[in-house]
């Protein structure tokens, strides 16, 4: 039996423990549909796609996207050559606005630091985020509770400290004496 005692408050949550335990029945389930969808599309438009090619590309999308979204956050929203800092954060983060929509979001990176409690990482206008929507309306179906927002102290920090916005920041001061 695994030890959930770092994590203790998410065991109380009944789905995500049936998510751990039968963590199989989705994978499989989705591998089921997509090799069905290529079956079907086969049947309509032979040629097109086969069950067995929907099947592979089902295992590379569903695994090489997302760790290729997540090492293009890593990389250009801590490289001081890219985004900006709406927040003056220690660690140098950046948001990066054309990858906000692949990643849903999580290219707003430097809010996301300024505040990491909160669901929610496009903190103002014109920073879509799209998986805040997407929680936003689960919990308007009753389907997520105790969703946190960014309180308004932090979003009045971040007005106020807008000087770099749209421009890529200058390089931290170590960085340029080392160049």
């Amino acid at each position: 039996s695994p030890d959930y005692s770092a994590c203790a408050d998410l065991t109380r949550c009944v789905e995500l423990r049936v998510l751990d335990r039968f963590f199989f029945v989705p994978f499989f389930a989705s591998a089921f549909a997509a090799y069905w969808v290529g079956g079907f599309i086969d049947a309509r438009w032979p040629g097109v796609i086969t069950a067995g090619q929907a099947l592979v590309w089902w295992g590379v999308l569903r695994a090489i996207v997302p760790a290729m979204l997540m090492n293009a956050t890593n990389f250009f929203c801590h490289d001081p050559r890219y985004g900006y800092r709406r927040f003056d954060s220690p660690d140098q983060t950046r948001n990066v606005r054309w990858l906000a929509m692949p990643t849903a979001g999580l290219a707003w990176h430097n809010n996301h630091h300024a505040y990491q409690h909160s669901a929610r990482n496009g903190f103002f206008p014109g920073e879509i985020d799209t998986a805040w929507l997407f929680i936003r309306g689960l919990a308007a179906l009753g389907l997520a509770s105790g969703v946190r927002d960014v309180p308004p102290e932090v979003l009045a920090q971040g007005r106020e400290a807008n000087h770099h916005r749209g421009k890529p920041s200058a390089p931290p001061k170590s960085a340029r004496e080392a160049a």
